[in-house]
């Protein structure tokens, strides 16, 4: 009985488990699973973002170029709204890269259009990266390219082309289109980050992507930078039309601080005051209202290169600095966001870098070597005197047949320039001739009114007579 109760047992224990499943998923791999998923989908929006902003790019460069660029430099074979230079300087090599990306645009709609798990578009940018190279020449002419447009305003006729170009429909303002390719090496980094995030370790576009992203980056850097030169030119432009200083924009000064503080000026009541600490100098001014008789709209109280400023910290509520004999006080309220300590290690910083450009050849040698001293050449020579001094030559007594001549004494190397200036003058004969004689010689010169001929055997009879 009992054998028969085991057996029923077995198998329906058998019959149970031949329902079941038999490899039921674990719960880590549930979670793979969703996260492969969650990547899968956002991996396929990140590439559609990216076809879809080099479409709209590329779209960008091709209106800059038929509609800007194209009618200016066909105006030069009738009527030239500016010249052939100047437009070199507007639009740079904007055509050359409308070309590339117009490429670019085409490997990508290959691929993206066709989209899969497995498809790679890291090596598309991988191949295109080196290419990237050819924005250097439109970054570096960008601030040239604003300042050319700035100079063409005034020009009429190409007042009047912006006017008109603008006016036509769905046509962007100048200056929005030329500043989209500085925008767009960033715009590549930020996608490509992301598309990076959401590619799994074991996928096929991994490696190409990584290294791709690794250039951008690099090409990325440096357009950062050139924009921050931009904003800072543009800057730097806006002061200089308000304060009226013709010097204040130049391509290599940057803005490395702005701010608004109070200052002081030999213990007068402070003013309201923006400080601009430059990369090479200090603009402290302050805004006016224009009018009638005052057509600026600035008032510059600072002005000045740092090497020329000197800070002492005296004070624990203000920057002290001195220009001249004229002591400035720069106080911080708490409306500006700045503190007194940030500000001067800033400006520390600042000036460090330009002594290390200008001044440090002339710092190290005068570490090295003393102040100069107007004699310096003669010390080099004295310097290189042997240490024992010659035996003193005895000067023989002037033979009266050696036609009465003294010998002419050289000038001892060993002597320092103190002492030659000590040293009483060896007399000359010379000099008793330039000196003025009494006045009683004077008179009988003028009655007995000798010629030079006589003049000069009295000399030479007066000469024999001293010797």
């Amino acid at each position: 009985m009992g054998n028969k109760v085991e057996k029923l047992t077995e198998a329906i224990n058998y019959s149970v488990t031949a329902l079941m499943p038999a490899n039921e998923p674990s719960e880590a791999e549930l979670k793979a699973a969703e996260e492969r998923r969650r990547l899968r989908e956002r991996r396929a929006h990140i590439a559609q973002e990216i076809l879809a902003t080099e479409q709209n790019y590329v779209k960008t460069l091709t209106e800059l170029f038929t509609k800007w660029e194209t009618p200016l430099r066909k105006a030069l074979e009738t009527k030239a709204i500016i010249s052939k230079e100047e437009i070199r300087n507007i639009f740079s090599n904007s055509e050359v890269l409308m070309g590339f990306h117009q490429m670019l645009l085409t490997s990508l709609d290959e691929r993206i259009t066709n989209w899969s798990d497995g498809t790679e578009i890291g090596i598309v940018f991988l191949e295109k990266a080196p290419v990237l190279k050819l924005y250097v020449e439109y970054v570096n002419n960008y601030d040239n390219s604003v300042k050319t447009i700035a100079d063409c305003l005034a020009n009429k006729n190409f007042e009047s082309f912006l006017i008109e170009t603008v006016g036509l429909v769905d046509t962007y303002p100048l200056s929005t289109l030329l500043i989209q390719p500085i925008q767009r090496i960033p715009r590549y980094e930020m996608l490509l980050t992301d598309l990076v995030k959401n590619t799994w370790e074991n996928h096929p576009d991994m490696e190409s992507l990584q290294k791709a992203l690794a250039l951008i980056k690099a090409n990325a850097q440096f357009v950062n930078a050139q924009k921050k030169r931009f904003e800072d030119s543009q800057k730097l432009l806006e002061i200089q039309t308000k304060v009226g200083i013709t010097d204040l924009f130049v391509p290599h000064r940057g803005v490395v601080l702005d701010n608004d503080l109070l200052l002081s000026k030999n213990g007068k009541p402070s003013v309201a005051v923006k400080c601009c600490l430059l990369n090479d100098s200090l603009l402290i001014w302050e805004a006016t209202e224009k009018s009638l008789f005052n057509l600026r709209q600035g008032k510059v109280h600072v002005f000045q290169e740092l090497s020329i400023v000197e800070m002492k910290d005296i004070n624990q509520e203000c920057v002290t600095f001195f220009i001249e004999k004229d002591e400035y006080g720069l106080y911080f309220p708490p409306e500006s966001k700045m503190t007194k300590e940030v500000w001067i290690k800033e400006f520390n910083a600042t000036l460090l870098s330009v002594l290390k450009i200008k001044s440090a050849p002339v710092i190290i040698e005068e570490k090295a070597k003393k102040k100069p001293q107007p004699n310096d050449k003669k010390l080099e020579i004295f310097n290189k005197k042997p240490e024992k001094e010659p035996e003193k030559k005895v000067e023989k007594k002037p033979d009266p047949k050696e036609n009465h001549k003294k010998p002419e004494k050289k000038p001892d190397p060993k002597n320092t320039p103190q002492n030659l200036k000590n040293t009483p003058k060896p007399f000359s004969f010379s000099e008793t001739k330039l000196k003025s004689p009494p006045p009683e010689k004077k008179v009988e010169e003028t009655k007995n009114q000798k010629s030079p001929i006589m003049e000069r055997k009295s000399e030479k009879k007066s000469g024999g007579k001293i010797r």
